[in-house]
């Protein structure tokens, strides 16, 4: 039976080239974050280790290894997955074996992302709208594409990025293509969190980010969503299709428990107040083994060309919100916060689907 998600529109080829090309610079990041680690870095004599101190470091090496540098037109790392070749490693390392594994190695990344441009993927995703002639246009005006209104535009946003630099920056998806992108996969079904920025309603959900760094304080960012998508309509949808209501197993693997929106971008002007916040992760190491946190209400920044423009009960919404976070730890002692909920000191969180896993991956702002 056909329903909302069969019709949503296939990417345009203005999308499909950005997120091919932000797929590409994508692979080109992640070799030289393989080459910041021993087993691949130590191919290389230990006098070219310092050019793997971090990152950034080894980008650079990367990218001065493409010969006739000024024939580079646009973007290096696309250039870079367009022209690679072995020898630009091996000539720098003649005789040097590992240095010719470690050459092969890059290529076959490089090679990866080269048959990106006749991936199936980029026909099998969606935009996340719907023609006018779809039977569906009506439910979609209704519970999808939203404009928020009063406390309904109150959200929160997590990361570990200083409010000196995120309240003039805002926040901006990784990749902009307008419309957020879904992903039909079984082992996907949900939005690609790359092509929007995504806000919890519920201040618990900025808790638990970054995930991928066992930070022992990041900030909770209290914003303004004025208008953008219901990913938490569309994800209890899901969980409709698949008969599952709260409280069954696998619900939460569908439905984020902190209600999740997104939206294009959040303006400076529509972050309304930054507070540290302070966490205990259960296992010392991964936050969705659970979570406890408080808010450093003395620690925090207000946007005071903001905070008077907003309507009374906005402001209670958020007042009442920091109150009840900010008076000790949340969970209470012996509790942990997971995606799944509250647990007690010997359970543990249950498995969540590979949907829930990936959804986590770009609600952090800084990894």
């Amino acid at each position: 039976m056909a329903n909302l998600f069969d019709h949503f529109q296939p990417l345009d080829q203005g999308s499909r080239q950005t997120l091919i090309e932000y797929s590409k610079v994508a692979c080109v990041n992640d070799v030289a974050q393989c080459l910041t680690k021993d087993e691949y870095k130590n191919k290389l004599p230990q006098a070219d280790h310092a050019n793997f101190r971090d990152k950034d470091s080894a980008l650079q090496w990367l990218r001065n290894l493409i010969p006739n540098q000024a024939n580079v037109a646009g973007d290096w790392k696309l250039y870079f997955v367009a022209n690679y070749a072995n020898t630009w490693i091996t000539a720098r390392y003649p005789g040097n074996s590992q240095a010719s594994l470690l050459a092969r190695e890059v290529l076959d990344q490089v090679r990866a992302a080269r048959r990106l441009d006749t991936a199936g993927y980029y026909d099998e995703i969606r935009l996340i709208t719907v023609d006018g002639t779809s039977p569906f246009k009506t439910e979609y005006d209704a519970h999808v594409k939203k404009q928020w209104a009063g406390i309904k535009q109150v959200g929160w946003r997590g990361d570990d990025r200083n409010p000196t630099m995120i309240m003039q920056t805002g926040f901006s998806p990784k990749v902009s293509v307008n419309v957020p992108i879904w992903r039909p996969q079984d082992h996907n079904l949900d939005v690609d969190l790359d092509t929007t920025v995504c806000v919890a309603r519920d201040i618990r959900g900025t808790a638990f980010f970054p995930l991928s760094k066992p930070v022992q304080y990041t900030w909770a960012y209290c914003v303004l969503i004025r208008e953008g998508w219901n990913t938490y309509y569309l994800q209890k949808k899901l969980a409709t299709e698949a008969n599952l209501s709260r409280g069954d197993a696998g619900y939460s693997d569908k439905v984020w428990l902190f209600h999740e929106q997104c939206v294009n971008r959040v303006d400076p002007h529509d972050i309304v107040l930054a507070i540290q916040v302070e966490r205990r992760i259960r296992d010392g190491r991964n936050p969705l083994s659970g979570i406890q946190f408080r808010l450093l209400t003395n620690n925090g920044r207000k946007n005071f060309m903001t905070w008077p423009k907003l309507e009374q009960d906005q402001r209670k919404k958020i007042e009442d919100t920091v109150s009840q976070f900010g008076d000790g730890w949340y969970p209470a002692a012996g509790q942990w916060l997971t995606y799944q909920g509250i647990v007690g000191e010997k359970e543990q969180p249950e498995w969540r689907g590979p949907n829930v896993k990936d959804r986590v991956r770009s609600f952090q702002g800084a990894t």
